[in-house]
């Protein structure tokens, strides 16, 4: 198996530029007292740019690119771990009706920002 070192050095630039846009976000906006409002907006951010990334299919030209954004960019923008350490927070704290809220809601608003991304991405890219 050979590794393509463009390929993985697209991705390690995207990381580091989406894991940072992330941490600035995060950083910027107040400190959550109920609804963790900073990691719910970064991933439905990310879900819908990696909507719209998807929508507008992916290039052949330009691999390295699209790596670059969508699992660089986009998978350090989102962060599943920390989503998951916030669910499991709020079940440590018996906080059941909020766990759950936040599991259903971040999956639901998530996966509807892919599809509102990649049919956007569709009318306006590919009319």
């Amino acid at each position: 198996m050979s590794i393509d070192r463009r390929a993985v050095a697209a991705v390690a630039v995207g990381g580091v530029a989406g894991a940072s846009v992330r941490w600035l976000l995060v950083e910027t906006m107040a400190e959550p007292t109920g609804w963790p409002w900073p990691i719910f907006i970064v991933n439905l951010a990310g879900s819908l740019l990696f909507g719209w990334l998807h929508g507008s299919d992916r290039p052949s030209s330009t691999p390295h690119w699209w790596l670059g954004a969508t699992t660089g960019f986009c998978g350090a923008l989102t962060t599943f771990s920390t989503f998951a350490v916030e669910v499991a927070t709020f079940l440590r704290e018996d906080r059941f009706s909020l766990a759950l809220g936040y599991l259903v809601v971040s999956l639901a608003v998530g996966f509807g920002a892919f599809l509102a991304g990649s049919r956007l991405s569709r009318s306006v890219v590919q009319p």
